[in-house]
């Protein structure tokens, strides 16, 4: 399995680059394996997002209790 030149002790650089390629082709080929069933389902599926208004009510409320909180805080320790 030695592709090493004889006469210069060096491999020929396109065989190895030829050999890099086979073993790219070969980690890409079992990666891109095709998707089961299931998984194709899932794919036409639309997910439900919260609206942005809402994201930021809640957003407002939870530093308003935040800074209840805080408040309270500050005045037990007072």
């Amino acid at each position: 399995m030695s592709n090493i030149n004889s006469v210069t002790g060096r491999a020929d650089i396109n065989e190895v680059l030829a050999q890099m390629r086979n073993v790219k082709a070969q980690i890409q080929k079992t990666s891109l394996s095709e998707p089961s069933p299931g998984q194709l389902g899932s794919i036409d599926q639309t997910q439900q997002v919260p609206k942005f208004s809402d994201m930021l009510v809640k957003a407002v409320d939870t530093v308003n209790q935040t800074q209840l909180k805080a408040s309270e805080l500050a005045t037990a320790f007072e």
